[in-house]
Order: structure tokens, then C-alpha cells, then sequence
């Protein structure tokens, strides 16, 4: 209800859809967990929960009690009637479900010139995935990349990814912004 209202107040209505799911890479249905302190952090619950313990960063005082309609993203994209529409940006924050929802994503990532997510080890950790995961769902899509916190606006070949990721971040959670374009992509983003 709060994005419905915040899309109304900006006069963004007549340009966005919303839709009460969570794209994934799969269908069926979700837990989406809340966060007792912080509006920008409420995720669906991994059934594993990873390698991370319930203790870890208060997951244990996360209400779970709300389940959530899943789909891929191609699908919802091919409901709409746009599964052929070019994407110039795409940004993506999800709380460490980025991989599931790159997963099912094939089809969006190929006509998508530049993708801005976020990399955050912990919140892919939940969800039993990796640095190795996150590249092998970006590097066929993607020749070149840059960290979008680092003042070197240099984008990188994809080939040095690995490393780009394994550098310690300067955020106190370890999260970073990444910007991924295809080659001829054009000038900077």
C-alpha cells in the first residue's frame, strides 16, 4: 500500500504496473518476512535459510507469517505482453535473492542493456548462494561491469568479476552496487 501511494503522490501512475508477488525463479508461493526496524529491508524467507543462522543480524524477530504468489520474472514480464520490449536500465535490489530472480530472468536479461543490482554476500548466503552463483547468473548477459561505489568509473571486463567481488566493502554490512552492460552498450551509466 505504500508503494501504491507513494507511485500516486509522485504521478508515476499512468507509468507503472505493481504486482503482489515476488518474481523468483520459480512458481508457487513464498514467505515474506518483515523487518522490525527497517521499511527497506522486509525479503522472502529462503526455505533453507543457507548457510546463516536465525541469530544472525536478527532474523529470529522477523515476522513470517505473510505468504506471497511467486513467478518468474519472464513469466510476468510475457503476461504483461512486453517480453519483447527492450530494457535500457534495469535495477534490482531484493535482499539477497538477486540470483533467484536472475534465475528466472533469462529471457529479460538478454534484451537488458544495463542491469544495477546489488551484491550483498549475507543476504545470498540466506538463500544457500554464492559470489560464484551471482556471476554464472550475469557473465553470459554481460561483458563488462564497474562498482558503482567506487570513485573509478572504469567499467571492467566481466572475466575480473570474481575478484571485484571478494574485495572487502566499505559499507558495514559488505553490501555494494554493481552497473553491468553488454558491449556498445554506448557511454558511461
Amino acid at each position: 500500500s505504500l508503494l501504491t501511494k507513494n507511485v500516486a503522490w509522485n504521478g508515476f501512475t499512468d507509468r507503472c504496473s505493481l504486482f503482489e508477488l515476488a518474481v523468483m525463479d520459480h512458481a508457487g508461493t513464498d514467505k515474506f518476512e518483515l523487518s522490525p526496524t527497517n521499511l527497506g529491508d522486509h525479503r522472502v524467507r529462503n526455505r533453507s535459510m543457507g548457510t546463516v543462522q536465525q541469530e544472525d543480524l536478527y532474523e529470529e524477530a522477523r515476522r513470517t507469517e505473510i505468504i506471497v504468489q511467486s513467478k518468474p520474472l519472464d513469466t510476468v514480464l510475457a503476461e504483461q505482453g512486453v517480453a519483447d520490449k527492450p530494457i535500457r536500465p534495469w535495477k534490482m535490489d531484493t535482499q539477497g535473492s538477486e540470483v533467484s530472480i536472475l534465475r528466472g530472468a533469462k529471457q529479460t536479461l538478454a534484451r537488458t542493456d544495463y542491469l544495477l543490482t546489488e551484491y550483498w554476500p549475507y543476504g545470498l548466503a540466506r538463500f544457500g548462494h554464492s559470489a560464484q552463483d551471482f556471476i554464472s547468473c550475469l557473465e553470459n548477459y554481460f561483458s563488462e561491469f564497474r562498482n558503482a561505489q567506487y570513485k573509478d568509473q572504469t567499467y571492467r571486463p566481466m572475466n575480473q568479476l570474481l575478484e571485484n567481488l571478494l574485495k572487502p566493502s566499505s559499507n558495514v554490512c559488505g553490501e555494494s552496487m554493481y552497473i553491468f552492460r553488454k558491449a556498445g552498450s554506448g557511454s558511461t551509466a
